[in-house]
């Protein structure tokens, strides 16, 4: 993999399947697909894809530049940011929101904001709450706690970012994500019909 220097410290900003999709739309390919195999993008669709791609590799170089000016003890070159061991984020969670921080909060920032809502969410200082309050502080205090395992796990972090980073390039560019499903079930009633019933109609 290469790295773009930036000042005193190496970033590591280069994306090896993101530069190849690039390189196969500026030569007038396709973006290669599992899913969509040998089905040919549209000149528009492919405009847009082109448009997300680039907009993406614009706002991780942007997020990893800003990072490192924001936080002194961030130093991609120096601290393991392996993809192996990787934590199941959710890439449509806003984990920053749930800490109440900004997305270039510091390690020491993410640590005060988890100390400081764990203190408030602990049973103790929720003496004479309801039942229904007791359950729902237990619920943000679990949400809290995902966050904080997500966020202090730089590599995680790294990932979930751009990710998010490459959904709102997606967005902008027009595309649409059809990763997530927020429609409920259909509701499906059972009704005892005969096959006379259903070929004469109730």
């Amino acid at each position: 993999a290469r790295r773009y220097a930036m000042g005193r410290n190496a970033i590591e900003v280069f994306d090896p399947s993101l530069a190849r999709r690039q390189t196969q739309l500026q030569r007038g390919g396709t973006v290669s697909n599992p899913h969509f195999q040998g089905i040919k993008l549209s000149a528009e669709v492919e405009a847009r894809v082109a448009a997300a791609l680039q907009a993406e590799a614009i706002k991780i170089r942007a997020r990893e530049e800003e990072r490192r000016k924001r936080d002194p003890t961030y130093r991609p070159d120096a601290i393991d940011l392996s993809t192996l061991n990787l934590k199941p984020f959710d890439k449509y969670t806003d984990y920053y929101a749930r800490l109440g921080v900004g997305e270039f909060a510091s390690v020491a920032e993410l640590k005060k904001a988890f100390l400081a809502l764990s203190l408030r969410l602990h049973p103790d200082k929720l003496a004479g709450a309801t039942t229904g309050e007791l359950a729902a502080a237990k619920a943000k205090y679990h949400d809290v706690s995902e966050a904080f395992e997500m966020l202090s796990d730089l590599a995680t972090r790294r990932e979930y970012d751009r990710a998010r980073d490459k959904l709102e390039a997606e967005g902008d560019a027009g595309l649409t994500d059809v990763g997530r499903n927020d429609k409920p079930p259909p509701n499906c009633i059972d009704l005892p019909l005969s096959l006379a019933e259903l070929f004469k109609g109730c």
